[in-house]
């Protein structure tokens, strides 16, 4: 069987035009992964300032997307359950509620879960544009996070490079397993996670929650189902 042709080289993966380019010769699953990963980058970004600004209850949402978006399988289904729907429309509220507090790094975090999730649903035919933006919506999350204000787009490069070698694995055959999230630095983010992890410290009931983002982040399968 042939490979497909793709237009342009991994290395210049580098936007959402270059993105959508690559992405329109990639298969349903791969292209879900992609998007998927990017959201869960810098989830704990949104997660820690959800648990800082507001409680504990109200990050449930972000994660309730992230979780979905990971684990909705491809199906004919043309509806989010009821219970995500919920969860997409009150993680779009907290998203706009970041967003005109000057937080625009964490709304386009908790923009990407949300836009993972109700991808989740779409048919190929539409499932570019949302991944695409998902993507998008991380990368620039991890730069208003990482960068000086007049080295956002060098930052972002950082960003889009692990999506880069997240396509080179897809590339390879390689999209049930891509590995660990972060595959050209250390996990960034570790600040967050670690205030994360002492705010929910003495409440069992988010162990299993830390748990799955800590071994997806890993690379690692964690089959608990999170929302049953």
């Amino acid at each position: 069987m042939m490979k497909p042709t793709y237009p342009i080289d991994i290395k210049q993966i580098s936007d959402k035009d270059s993105l959508k380019l690559w992405l329109d010769h990639v298969d349903y699953h791969a292209s879900r992964q992609l998007a998927n990963r990017a959201m869960m980058r810098v989830l704990p970004l949104a997660w820690d300032w959800l648990l800082t600004t507001t409680g504990i209850e109200v990050t449930r949402p972000a994660l309730t997307c992230a979780s979905y978006a990971i684990n909705a399988t491809e199906t004919s289904q043309k509806r989010l359950p009821e219970q995500v729907q919920l969860a997409v429309f009150h993680n779009t509220d907290y998203a706009n509620r970041a967003s005109q507090t000057g937080h625009n790094g964490i709304a386009s975090a908790l923009s990407a879960a949300t836009l993972a999730a109700t991808s989740a649903i779409l048919p190929k035919a539409q499932l570019v544009r949302a991944v695409t933006n998902t993507v998008t919506s991380a990368a620039g999350a991890f730069g208003q996070k990482m960068a000086t204000p007049n080295t956002q787009d060098k930052v972002e490069n950082q960003f889009w490079a692990e999506v880069q070698a997240d396509c080179k694995l897809i590339l390879e055959g390689q999209a049930s397993d891509l590995g660990p999230i972060w595959h050209t630095q250390q996990p960034p983010f570790d600040a967050e996670m670690q205030n994360i992890i002492t705010k929910l410290d003495g409440k069992p009931e988010w162990e299993n929650w830390l748990k799955w983002y800590q071994t997806f982040e890993h690379g690692m399968p964690f089959t608990t189902d999170l929302l049953t």
